[in-house]
């Protein structure tokens, strides 16, 4: 995946309608790569933040994605990181994230069944 170019294009240069969230320093966007036409989430660092910090948080997202692989967790497409900017591209999750559901900050609720089952798996 290009870099920089390529996550710019697919989120109209982070243009604010598409923003899916904010969480501490990391703002998350919907995009679209037009090169094998899919949905990404794309997670970026806000500027202005700790360069250390971003990165030690970088590197630990990518080390559980490399040992992790689960139905219920989000896969890790690619990544850019340059002088300015740290960004980790994942899958789109339709009905919204796991975290949202377990919480059930999302219309899409998951019953209590359904919580334990994906729990156990990830365990």
């Amino acid at each position: 995946m290009a870099c920089h170019g390529e996550i710019q294009a697919a989120t109209n240069n982070f243009h604010e309608i598409q923003g899916i969230g904010l969480r501490g320093n990391i703002e998350a966007y919907r995009g679209h790569i037009s090169r094998g036409n899919f949905d990404v989430a794309i997670k970026r660092w806000k500027e202005g933040t700790s360069r250390k910090r971003n990165l030690d948080q970088f590197r630990a997202e990518i080390q559980v994605h490399l040992y992790l692989r689960h139905l219920h967790i989000v896969s890790l497409i690619g990544y850019c990181i340059d002088k300015h900017e740290v960004i980790l591209v994942y899958e789109y999750m339709v009905h919204g994230s796991l975290y949202n559901h377990l919480n059930e900050t999302n219309t899409y609720s998951l019953n209590w069944e359904k919580r334990l089952e994906i729990c156990i798996g990830v365990a």
